[in-house]
């Protein structure tokens, strides 16, 4: 069973029947402060690489908490199949008394494209059924290995991207080590001279979609010899700290092989919450979320300078507002920051949309709520693509519904924006509707400031060149599947009894060991390319 829904899966409260619609100046004074962080990060860009990255080891990653999280952000990531950040795909799994019902939300996909991927998790999740039946490893292979194909044909043009990268930075890193004596040199490069050869029968243009299946999955399963520890640190120290200053190769060799690895990890994960949860198969519904409509640039006033909206940002009684107008005075000067902003502030691409992590947690408040005995065994949680961005983390950190989401990647998106209608079930009238998104505006607003702030003291930016921790995570890892964000601390857990009482913010925590699962890197040119080829197509 499956539908795309629009207001007939639950009874929806009344509150939801017309868009909650903030001032036009609360919203300018919103996106001011986007823009201005934006153009920040623009001018530290780099500086993120200096931070420590390196991830915890905790305990716990095992739980069978973290291991159905692990299912739902793979369900993702299997869907998100073009890069960009068009398919972005976010899931929750909720329980009724006669079925499992999945629901997934994508940040712009449309309706023929929702039921196309709608009939692909459908075929997915039912041929889980069968992973139950494995009775030896050779079943368990060849399961795996129809599920995989499965998988890749779906996710083609995505792989293709990074079969393209792959080539390049290996090309590359096979120079480097010829012009190097050592025998570890030595050895790498032959090593990699053979993981090239098998990429350019995976990416040869007259492949057929049996070839292109066969030479994938042959590529995938030698690509985790990359992953063996010896392998995995010798490209670890190149992509940190290489001899000729040159770490772009490693960087991509691991990002690129990370990504195709990613595939097979996610039907392992799938074939194990198939055998742990054989009911989350049985009988299920899959329910598709509509696409939010792009809206107009929010900002249609002559663009503002960086001391003009923090003289306005801050408040008058805070003592250091003076410093923070002299460092914005010096980025202009060794910048030009003011250009920068006014560029974000017109681009013709500015046109925000609700990703899809807060479309499924809106479609959940407006057909009954997020109260724990919705979800699949009270497990209050949404699984996406890719870690959350910077304002999706501040909007499930502002939130009083609980709902657990993945960590964030800390990169900072213009195109975003909340969702039409009430934030929350339950609200009995339009005054406490506005009342409650001007309460979670002011939460993000408050992580916005600090964050500008603490950029222009520090000189350093969390925006990251990719949506993800490969660097650091691909030595630990050593080819295991990571069952989850590792620091508890990553996870959004906030409640409506706490939500009333305001806390200080706490700072950001990086520790997303999930980098296989993260997609592509949805970096500000990437999307604005997916949006303009958007806008060729649509009068959206």
């Amino acid at each position: 069973m499956s539908q795309i829904i629009e207001q007939e899966n639950e009874t929806i409260g009344p509150i939801f029947a017309e868009p909650v619609v903030v001032s036009a100046k609360t919203i300018r004074r919103f996106y001011e402060v986007v823009v201005l962080l934006l153009a920040l990060n623009e001018g530290y860009k780099g500086t993120a690489n200096k931070k420590n990255n390196e991830l915890p080891h905790n305990t716990g990653e095992n739980s069978d908490e973290h291991l159905f999280h692990n299912l739902v952000s793979r369900l993702g990531q299997i869907c998100d199949s073009r890069p960009g950040g068009s398919t972005v795909t976010a899931f929750a799994v909720l329980q009724h008394p006669d079925k499992v019902e999945y629901v997934f939300a994508s940040n712009r996909r449309k309706t023929v494209e929702l039921e196309t991927t709608r009939a692909y998790i459908s075929a997915i999740l039912a041929s889980l059924r069968e992973s139950s039946y494995c009775e030896d490893d050779d079943q368990r292979e060849k399961y795996l290995s129809n599920l995989l194909r499965d998988v890749l044909t779906f996710n083609r043009e995505r792989i293709k991207r990074y079969l393209n990268g792959l080539t390049t930075a290996l090309e590359a890193c096979i120079a480097i080590c010829g012009t190097e004596s050592s025998s570890t040199a030595a050895s790498r490069q032959k090593s990699f001279v053979q993981m090239l050869e098998l990429v350019r029968l995976a990416n040869q243009r007259d492949n057929d979609d049996d070839e292109f299946l066969d030479h994938t999955e042959e590529l995938i399963n030698a690509l985790q010899s990359l992953q063996k520890p010896a392998t995995a640190l010798f490209l670890r120290k190149r992509a940190s700290d290489d001899n000729a200053g040159n770490t772009e190769p490693w960087r991509d060799t691991q990002h690129c092989s990370s990504r195709l690895l990613a595939y097979r990890r996610a039907v392992e994960a799938l074939w194990d919450s198939g055998c742990m949860w054989p009911s989350l198969f049985d009988t299920f519904e899959v329910t598709c979320i509509p696409s939010s409509i792009k809206a107009l640039n929010p900002l249609n006033a002559s663009p503002q300078t960086a001391s003009e909206i923090l003289t306005r940002m801050i408040p008058s009684s805070v003592e250091t507002k003076a410093k923070y107008l002299d460092l914005a005075e010096t980025m202009q000067q060794n910048f030009d920051l003011n250009k920068v902003i006014e560029d974000e502030w017109t681009n013709k691409l500015f046109r925000p949309i609700v990703h899809a992590e807060i479309l499924v947690h809106s479609w959940l408040e407006k057909t009954g709520g997020t109260r724990p005995e919705r979800f699949f065994h009270n497990w209050q949680y949404i699984g996406c693509s890719k870690p959350v961005c910077k304002l999706c983390h501040y909007y499930f950190s502002s939130h009083p519904s609980g709902v657990q989401v993945r960590g964030t990647h800390g990169n900072l998106y213009r195109n975003w924006r909340m969702p039409d209608y009430s934030d929350s079930y339950g609200l009995r009238t339009k005054e406490e509707a506005l009342a409650k998104r001007h309460e979670i505006l002011q939460g993000i607003m408050v992580h916005l400031r600090q964050c500008v702030l603490r950029t222009l003291s520090e000189k350093i930016t969390d925006s990251r060149p990719c949506d993800s921790n490969t660097i650091s995570s691909f030595a630990l890892n050593h080819g295991h599947i990571g069952m989850g964000v590792q620091d508890p601390n990553s996870f959004v857990l906030r409640t409506r009894s706490n939500s009333l009482i305001r806390s200080e913010p706490q700072p950001l925590v990086f520790s997303e060991e999930w980098e296989t699962m993260d997609g592509e890197s949805e970096t500000r040119d990437g999307v604005e390319r997916s949006l303009a080829s958007e806008a060729s197509s649509s009068a959206n």
